[in-house]
């Protein structure tokens, strides 16, 4: 038995490595296939491949699962049968599977000087410095491996290494970078950490949830943040520029998309011209599942853990997980007060639940302590669109000193007095939605600087 180790570069993703010693009999002697596997392994002329082929299955067995437990989709990637995600790469002497709960991408490349005549055809990142031989080789080696296991992740056909996928400048005793996909008019943003082992070069690459952990970092360095939220009813296309101007003047740090009923369906090309013209993340904020967008950062996976309406507490999560579970979507879990804010509100009427009473400040407190228990990553505090009164301050400030999840608070702010209150009391994002609907120069009179991420 050849198991090498095992190691995490995140902890999520369990990694396994194998160094094959071993005689292709004795591998045969000491792997189950099922009838599929077997005749892939007969098929293989090179007895290098047919022993990686082996070790990885000898690995599957080693994290207790069989060759009958891995599935391949139609396209040839691979799965586990319990829903845990699978990578899997062999190179000469050594095996590797990723397993983790996140897709995830693994390759592992001998250093061969090969890769120097090949360069040209899958990298165009320029160095800054000149380097030897010896050390561009093992440069870009690496950057062939971490291309290699976005496009595991991905696995599109169309993708080109040279094109499409970029990775970021790095030094060698980093042994981590970032990388972009440039795909179908979206920016995916990976994470890649590496490590020398031998003379291979592991490389193992990760999608960049960058939208929660920005959330988080904000909120340990009191940096407040500003999401405008845009209603896809209430948009003229024909007049986006105009709308796009005033964002780009305004303080925002995010934008939200979405509304309790959106009946113009004009989701997606919203989002792509918005992204054309403005760097700033944008987050669904749906009503249900016919608001979602691929072409967006990230989503709010609201939870009106206020009201006890099934359909917001769980029914429309389950409708939407076919459409976002192959997404890049970053799924952020969201616990959704709604909070008297005067009149009926149109999430009032659509959720057919009534918001807590902005004078019970006990019940809202220890509803948001219920979502952060429940799992949730923030807590959003909404007074609902076009409210009479916002959320109360004191309440934002009893909710803030009960929770350690970012707070997001909206509805009913219609100056930046109240922002500022917000803020003061504990809020880590503002929205503002129908003030800057109504007039897009809102902002034009507010001398203040938010912290973009």
């Amino acid at each position: 038995m050849a198991f090498y180790k095992k190691i995490n570069f995140t902890s999520d993703t369990d990694i396994y490595i194998w160094k094959i010693t071993e005689t292709l009999e004795n591998l045969k002697q000491q792997v189950v296939l099922n009838e599929r596997s077997k005749a892939r392994l007969e098929n293989m002329k090179s007895e290098s491949h047919q022993k990686g082929f082996l070790a990885v299955r000898m690995l599957l067995q080693l994290c207790g699962y069989t060759d009958h437990d891995l599935l391949y989709d139609q396209t040839g990637k691979p799965s586990l049968i319990d829903g845990k995600k699978i990578s899997i790469t062999h190179s000469f002497d050594f095996s590797v599977i990723a397993i983790s709960d996140e897709e995830v991408g693994i390759d592992i490349e001998l250093r061969r000087e090969k890769v120097l005549r090949i360069a040209n055809k899958f990298s165009k990142e320029e160095f800054v410095q000149p380097f030897d031989e010896a050390t561009k080789t093992r440069l870009y080696t690496t950057i062939w491996g971490a291309k290699e296991a976005i496009f595991k992740i991905m696995n599109e056909p169309g993708i080109s290494f040279l094109d499409h996928i970029m990775v970021s400048s790095f030094e060698l005793i980093e042994q981590k970078t970032e990388a972009t996909l440039f795909w179908k008019q979206d920016e995916t943003k990976f994470n890649i950490d590496f490590k020398e082992i031998e003379n291979y070069t592991l490389v193992h690459a990760s999608k960049n949830k960058a939208l929660y952990q920005s959330l988080i970092q904000a909120k340990q360095q009191n940096k407040k943040l500003l999401a405008i939220l845009i209603d896809p009813d209430k948009v003229n296309l024909n007049t986006l520029d105009h709308l796009i101007i005033k964002i780009s003047e305004s303080p925002a740090t995010h934008i939200f998309i979405g509304g309790s009923i959106v009946t113009h369906y004009i989701i997606d090309e919203l989002i792509v011209a918005l992204k054309k013209k403005l760097n700033l993340p944008i987050i669904l904020f749906p009503g249900d599942p016919s608001q979602i967008s691929l072409h967006a950062d990230g989503i709010l996976f609201l939870s009106l853990i206020s009201g006890r309406n099934p359909d917001y507490l769980i029914e429309h999560h389950v409708k939407s997980v076919s459409k976002l579970r192959s997404s890049d979507i970053e799924i952020i879990s969201t616990g959704y007060i709604l909070v008297d804010g005067g009149k009926e509100t149109a999430v009032q009427r659509v959720s057919k639940t009534l918001p807590i009473n902005r004078e019970n400040e006990q019940q809202i407190v220890d509803t948001a302590i219920a979502g952060t228990w429940l799992g949730n990553k923030l807590i959003y505090l909404e007074a609902g669109s076009g409210a009479l009164h916002a959320v109360p301050i004191q309440v934002i400030n009893a909710v803030s000193k009960a929770i350690t999840t970012p707070l997001i608070v909206g509805g009913g702010i219609k100056s930046y007095a109240q922002i500022q209150q917000a803020y003061d009391n504990g809020a880590d994002l503002v929205v503002i939605g129908t003030a800057f609907e109504k007039d897009s120069n809102f902002f034009t009179c507010i001398d203040i600087s938010f912290g973009r991420l």
